[in-house]
């Protein structure tokens, strides 16, 4: 990434009024990384190519990481896909779908998601993410937005 190219500050979003975002939890190595997604479809998050690592899980259903919030839902993931173009060095097609099985159904997401049911049109996703993973230089923890 080039300066500038991150999101910097904002404010604290509503209490799950994106409730399309994912934080990822990823261990790469013996390094513990952090990243931002949002859902794409019941079984799919949407995220950045560089966010591989050897081990993902997927949160879904958090306004603050650091809290067990009774929406919350671990799921792990079964297949990254970066695309077929990503270049490490230049960061081009910086991009990468999170694929898990359906024996971990959306169960719980706000109310939102009903298994075997089709999802519910969302609200075009915007420039929000985890602030962790946004401002690194930030002690946010719950959902931020510009």
């Amino acid at each position: 990434m080039n300066a500038g190219d991150e999101i910097i500050g904002g404010r604290e979003a509503k209490p799950h009024s994106r409730r399309y975002m994912a934080y990822l939890q990823i261990q790469d190595g013996q390094v513990k990384k952090k990243c931002g997604g949002f859902l794409v479809k019941t079984n799919f998050v949407l995220t950045a190519a560089h966010c591989q690592g050897d081990k993902i899980t997927v949160k879904l259903g958090a306004h603050n990481i650091s809290e067990q919030e009774r929406s919350q839902q671990k799921i792990p993931v079964l297949h990254q896909i970066p695309h077929q173009q990503y270049d490490k060095k230049t960061l081009n097609n910086d991009i990468m779908l999170l694929q898990w099985g359906a024996e971990h159904p959306l169960i719980f997401l706000c109310g939102c998601f009903i298994p075997g049911a089709p999802m519910e049109s969302a609200p075009m996703a915007r420039n929000t993410d985890i602030a962790q993973e946004v401002n690194a230089g930030s002690n946010f923890q719950a959902l931020h937005k510009v």
